[in-house]
């Protein structure tokens, strides 16, 4: 159940840069930033929570 919380959430932030990109296409570069910092956060939550499906 975790790992598909953190699993969704990593999907979600790296999806929302697209979305700015698609109706903003001036705020590529800032978009682009998001999406390389949310990438690192959801990766980091992902292999944070990973270990704990193995206990449940």
């Amino acid at each position: 159940m975790v790992i598909v919380f953190s699993f969704t959430l990593f999907i979600t932030f790296c999806l929302l840069p697209f979305i700015f990109i698609l109706y903003n296409p001036h705020l590529l570069i800032s978009s682009f930033f998001h999406f390389f910092t949310s990438g690192i956060i959801g990766l980091f939550w992902y292999y944070q929570f990973y270990p704990l499906s193995y206990a449940s």
